[in-house]
């Protein structure tokens, strides 16, 4: 097929725009999440800063330290291992999860009195 036929074919279809409004919801659900989150669990005067370690790390980690892991597993090992660091991140982020400790007030105050009667 000549190349001006695949464009004319390609300029008629009409453009699928599901993909898009599924992507930026679900990153608009994401982000929002995690500022509402910091915004709920952390005291009044802290909630910029709760916020703004955690966006503060993700752009750190996410931005800077993940893609340079990244860059060096496709080069050594393959482009098909750069996904095993976002595999491994995760991992070792829930396993991380389990041994926190629950610091919201209304939610330690239960605790107490759940232990107490």
């Amino acid at each position: 097929m000549p190349a001006s036929t695949e464009a004319a074919s390609a300029a008629a279809r009409p453009w699928d725009t599901s993909y898009e409004w599924k992507a930026v919801t679900l990153l608009g659900f994401g982000f929002g999440l995690v500022g509402l989150d910091r915004w709920i669990i952390s005291p009044v005067g802290l909630a910029s800063s709760a916020i703004g370690i955690v966006v503060g790390s993700g752009e750190i980690f996410g931005g800077g330290v993940a893609p340079s892991i990244a860059g060096f597993m496709a080069q050594n090992y393959g482009i098909h291992t750069v996904l095993l660091v976002a595999l491994v991140g995760v991992m070792v982020g829930f396993v991380v999860c389990f041994f926190l400790k629950e610091t919201a007030p209304r939610k330690s105050a239960l605790k107490e009195l759940g232990s107490n009667a």
